[in-house]
């Protein structure tokens, strides 16, 4: 793996493929992960310099959020369980936001993105340093999801990740749901059983 270390890049664009790129303070160079590649992108931003990046990342995830080895790492930032929050605001044109990174409440990052992103495109977790690591996680069992509107079953705004848990019973009595939309839960989760 090619390390580019200690570089603060101003101005143009980098590219990120397989190896890591590790910006100092003051980097402003936008940063493209390449759609295949397995590299990182590491960063020092802090709660006091949370722009110490100021560049864009664009490619992040791959395409269609396919790649899970690609990663940006916050190496000022120490891992603490139930301490790190992400959470993405997207533009009005959602193809660009921002990613927001919380340590203890304090934002430690804002890494601006480029392209079409949620909150569920980022899962953080301690890197081999004990550091802050980004990815971008996989759905779990490689499932998806569909809303049925017509049925009243809508789903908005879902995040997934490791722990996401979707069930129903054909027989639930919930306020809006009846028993038409018994055969879309029983399909989505067939291993429930109808007490």
């Amino acid at each position: 793996m090619e390390i580019v270390s200690g570089a603060a890049v101003t101005g143009g664009a980098v590219i990120v493929g397989n190896g890591i790129l590790d910006v100092l303070s003051g980097g402003s160079a936008d940063v493209a992960f390449l759609a295949t590649g397995s590299g990182g992108l590491v960063i020092a931003d802090t709660q006091n310099a949370t722009s110490a990046f100021a560049g864009k990342v664009s490619g992040f995830g791959g395409a269609s959020h396919s790649n899970h080895k690609q990663f940006i790492d916050l190496t000022s930032v120490t891992f603490v369980s139930g301490q790190i929050h992400l959470s993405y605001t997207s533009a009005a044109s959602h193809t660009s936001g921002t990613l927001f990174v919380s340590s203890g409440g304090a934002v430690v990052a804002a890494i601006n993105m480029i392209g079409a992103y949620t909150s569920a495109n980022f899962s953080g977790k301690a890197d081999s340093n004990g550091n802050v690591e980004i990815v971008d996680p996989t759905v779990p069992n490689g499932g998806s999801i569909e809303s049925f509107p017509s049925h009243g079953i809508e789903v908005p705004n879902i995040a997934f990740g490791a722990h996401t848990t979707l069930a129903y019973s054909e027989n639930c009595p919930v306020p809006n749901l009846g028993v038409t939309e018994g055969p879309y839960a029983a399909a989505l989760v067939p291993t429930i059983a109808d007490e």
